[in-house]
């Protein structure tokens, strides 16, 4: 899903891998995919939860992890506004 080329890129299939790769191992690097496939399908507090165990379980990239999460809470603080925006109108 996370692909440069759109051939290859199946959002829920992704999800679906991930989340089965993360069952059978949590791994960070795994958790990490796993964040990556929920953010792709729209759903941050789930991405944002699987960050949360990567980093738990691996302090040590902390900065990466770091990062990936800032990316999650700045698309969720957009999808806030964006939900506020339309209960106004």
């Amino acid at each position: 899903a996370t692909a440069d080329d759109v051939y290859f890129q199946d959002k829920k299939k992704a999800l679906e891998l991930a989340k089965r790769a993360a069952s059978l191992k949590p791994d960070p690097s795994i958790l990490d995919t796993l964040a990556e496939a929920y953010f792709i399908n729209g759903n941050t507090e789930a991405a944002l939860k699987a960050i949360e165990a990567a980093i738990n379980l691996n302090p040590e990239n902390l900065s990466y992890y770091l990062s990936q999460k800032q990316k999650f809470l700045n698309k969720n603080k957009q999808q806030q506004g964006n939900k506020e925006g339309r209960e106004i109108n």
